[in-house]
This record gives C-alpha cells, structure tokens and sequence, in this order.
C-alpha cells in the first residue's frame, strides 16, 4: 500500500497520468496543489499539455494555472470521496487561487482524469 501523498504515491499518480488516454487537446493547463500535513506542505502539480496529462512537482513554464490549497484531513476527505470539492469551497476548507477562468474552462477535463486514478485509491492508506 502508498501512503497518501508519499513520493511514492505521487511517482505513482505520476505514472497512471504518463499512460492515461490522451484527451482532445483544449490548450495547456496546469493546477498546483498544495497539501499542509503534519511534517509541512506537500505540493504536486496536475498538468495538461497538449492533450497529455501529467503529475510533477513542477509546473510546466507558460500555461495558465490555478491552485488548491487545503489541510491534509480536507485532501483525504475529497480523496475518499466523503467530501466534494465544491463543498469543501464552499465550507472554506478548499482554497482557491491563480486562473480561476482556466480552472472553470478545463473542470471537465480535471473531473475526467478521475477515472484514470481509481487504481491508485485501491492502493491508497490515509
């Protein structure tokens, strides 16, 4: 099993994105994450370049780029799926920031690499 978050978890995620179908191409994007834990913050980048996903640490140079931020308990409750993301916004557990119109213009491409990540949650402790 990965720990939620670990290099490993992340070299993971990294890897599913790397094979994941690509998607239409719809222009670059990019949203940072980060994850304050108990040992300091944890940050990943989720990127679109092209019609290809991937996870990093870095951000790719040049495309538009929101952010998430949130507490670790936050990040495993939308991780599990026992808390929406829209409802942790709304609860002020989720912050958001950067390019907030390319976070709403590429939503249904985020929401689309869910599935491409339902692996790496049956391999998941939290």
């Amino acid at each position: 099993m990965l720990q939620y978050l670990s290099d490993e978890w992340i070299e993971r995620a990294s890897a599913l994105l790397d094979a994941a179908t690509p998607l239409p191409p719809d222009g670059d994007f990019a949203i940072e994450m980060e994850v304050t834990t108990d040992s300091g913050p944890v940050r990943y980048t989720i990127a679109i370049v092209g019609n290809q996903p991937s996870l990093t640490r870095d951000t790719p140079p040049g495309c538009p780029t929101g952010r998430f931020s949130m507490d670790y308990s936050t990040a495993t409750a939308i991780a599990e799926g026992r808390e929406s993301a829209q409802a942790a916004f709304m609860a002020g557990s989720l912050h958001v920031g950067g390019d907030i119109s390319a976070i709403i213009a590429n939503s249904d491409r985020l929401v689309g690499l869910n599935d491409t990540l339902v692996p790496l949650r049956a391999e998941t402790t939290y």
